[in-house]
């Protein structure tokens, strides 16, 4: 192989390193190191530098990108969300970038393309931003582009890469399953802590609850637990209507659980329709949480009470609704009287402040805004609900502005709205917020559980809902304003994917068969997969026998073997696997002239004369194969 060709080569091995750098400067703002790095390499690939493997060499540069990486962590350097504490994920980028490196300096390219997929794979837990796509496509064909080349020009180390491969995979595993996995075994450690300690219930299923009861002190519980999926965002799902409210505890009338209703009373309006599927990933305790006013079910067969909340325990696990895209609920006659009703003395309390934030609004659609806006404005969300004081927790909750969960914010909103004579009801269910940016489908979990209110609105005939939850601080108490990386959500896409096609399979096998077979990407893969077979099969023939094949079962001819090729390795000629003798001695004579040439072709005749026709072992072979 010429100067050339060996240069060439090496451009190509580099390319993707060097997109990997690009990746990683793109996702931290961070260019700085990624930049010195990838000047390094340049210098390196295009001066056609060579260097001998070197134990100390390699301890160098690993331990001086380990302590480069710290030296970032001390600096303040912030790095991307995941499990692993900011000094160790900044050791292991260092480490990668120093390894890198040093398998480029002596040709190892199979070894710099697995630790450029390592640096990719810490490096894109970040948000989804344009330059962080553009740099990533750029890696992923480099990465296929120089792959395919090599593999026809060279033979990389596919014994080294391909653990590699494994440690890369085990590592987004454990950048994205160790996260989830942590918090969920803290989330059970603290339910379990909060029932014995903490004067309320923890309510991670909130948005499932038969009731809801106020206490001086409440503790929240977020649950990554993903109870459903949907197939495009929504505003809310709700679970729970109650209507009845005794001063500490909110409930569902008798005649509004009783009541019934059916699809049929719901208008259906063409111009506003909306489709969303759900998929149940897990047992709602016989509710269907829905957004409000759908006219069309398919796959359930629910009982709607009056409230238009659905009960269902033979639903299948995929529902599909139609209904309003505006999320209105249908209008009704006027509420019965008991939507007014409050403790004498809870009402004369919130009343007077009542007033006062109200001033001069006059229709009840004005007092729900303004009272909305004053919490939104003035309150701030917690999962530590701590209202202990002398008068009644929501008493306290307005007149001291303390922070509180959503059921309290809604809490004090129906009563305030009741005190000032209008018709008010808590509702329960969930607020969506994790979508997919691949797939455009929303995750709903445990943490998504969430409170309002619902206030009837005498004009318009119907309940409006209003929601005075200060929304930024409960988005930051929640985790849900730290957007998910694009690992994470190439993850959860895949985990959408396969839930679907299981699904399918599972009602319908033949059906999913046939529809599956008629995808055009199927049989386009399919050929992709042929083709790569085919190409790996011709490769397979065509592959040299290994170096290891060659030599002698002969201890002693081994050995000498062995010290011939060492002194190949001393004049500057790396003797690779694939190589035969004969290609090895004459790229030892374009590197180092034909005296050291002629003394090779000497060495190689004598050990094939040994090896093959049996001549005795000479003395002299041993110091042929010093090549001196």
């Amino acid at each position: 192989m010429t100067t050339e060709q060996r240069r060439q080569e090496r451009v190509l091995g580099v390319m993707p390193v060097v997109a990997a750098l690009a990746v990683h400067a793109t996702s931290h703002a961070n260019a700085w190191i990624a930049s010195a790095v990838g000047v390094a390499l340049s210098i390196v690939v295009f001066l056609d530098i060579t260097l001998q493997p070197s134990r100390v060499r390699f301890l160098l540069l690993a331990g001086g990108g380990v302590a480069v990486g710290m030296a970032m962590s001390a600096l303040g350097v912030i790095p991307p969300l995941g499990p692993l504490p900011p000094p160790v994920w900044f050791a292991l980028v260092g480490l990668l970038l120093g390894l890198t490196c040093e398998f480029v300096a002596h040709r190892k390219i199979a070894g710099a393309l697995g630790t450029a997929l390592g640096l990719v794979v810490l490096s894109l837990n970040v948000e989804l931003t344009t330059p962080v796509v553009f740099a990533l496509c750029i890696f992923v064909a480099s990465f296929l582009a120089s792959t395919a080349a090599l593999t026809g020009t060279m033979r990389m180390e596919w014994r080294f890469l391909l653990p590699f491969s494994v440690f890369v995979a085990m590592s987004t595993v454990l950048t994205i399953g160790i996260a989830h996995g942590v918090q969920w075994w803290e989330g059970t450690l603290d339910r379990v802590l909060s029932k014995l300690f903490v004067d309320s219930r923890v309510s991670a299923q909130m948005g499932m609850g038969q009731d809801v009861t106020l206490t001086a002190r409440h503790e929240l519980t977020p649950s990554l637990k993903p109870l459903l999926e949907l197939s495009a965002p929504v505003e809310r799902l709700r679970s729970q209507v109650l209507d009845t409210f005794d001063g500490r505890r909110w409930t569902i009338s008798p005649e509004l659980f009783n009541s019934t209703r059916t699809l049929d009373q719901v208008p259906a309006r063409a111009e506003s329709a909306r489709t969303v599927e759900l998929t149940i990933l897990d047992d709602l305790n016989g509710r269907l949480p829905a957004p409000a006013a759908h006219w069309q079910i398919r796959g359930a067969l629910p009982r709607i009470d009056g409230a238009w909340t659905m009960r269902d325990n033979q639903s299948s696990p995929r529902v599909v609704m139609t209904g309003d895209s505006e999320e209105r609920l249908p209008t009704e006659p006027p509420p019965a009287e008991h939507l007014l009703a409050l403790p004498e003395e809870l009402r004369r309390e919130l009343a007077l402040l009542a007033r006062s934030i109200l001033r001069d609004s006059r229709s009840d659609r004005g007092k729900a805004l303004r009272i909305e806006r004053y919490f939104r404005e003035n309150f701030t969300y917690s999962l530590d609900t701590n209202l202990v004081g002398d008068d009644h927790p929501l008493v306290v909750l307005v007149r001291q502005r303390r922070a509180a969960s959503c059921t309290y914010f809604a809490s004090a909103m129906a009563v305030m709205l009741r005190s000032q004579g209008v018709p008010t009801r808590l509702v329960l269910g969930f607020a969506p917020a994790e979508v997919n940016p691949w797939t455009g489908r929303v995750l709903v979990r445990e943490r998504d559980a969430h409170a309002w209110v619902e206030v009837w609105l005498a004009d318009e005939e119907r309940f409006v809902a209003f929601d005075p939850t200060p929304w930024p601080s409960r988005d930051a108490a929640l985790g849900l304003d730290a957007k998910p990386g694009v690992v994470a959500a190439l993850l959860s896409a895949s985990g959408s994917l396969v839930r679907q096609l299981w699904l399918a399979v599972e009602q319908d096998p033949m059906g999913a068969i046939t529809r599956f077979l008629r995808k055009p990407w199927f049989w386009l893969a399919s050929m992709l997969v042929t083709s790569l077979w085919w190409w790996r099969r011709r490769a397979r023939r065509r592959r040299p026998v290994p170096r290891v094949k060659l030599e002698s079962d002969d201890p002693v001819l081994r050995k000498i073997y062995a010290r011939y090729l060492e002194a190949l390795r001393r004049l500057g000629v790396q003797p690779e696997p694939w190589e035969t003798d004969d290609e090895l001695i004459a790229r030892l004579a374009e590197q180092c002239g034909e005296p050291s040439a002629g003394k090779a072709r000497d060495f190689v005749r004598r050990y094939r004369q040994m090896r093959f026709r049996g001549d005795p072992c000479d003395a002299n072979l041993a110091s042929l194969a010093t090549l001196s």
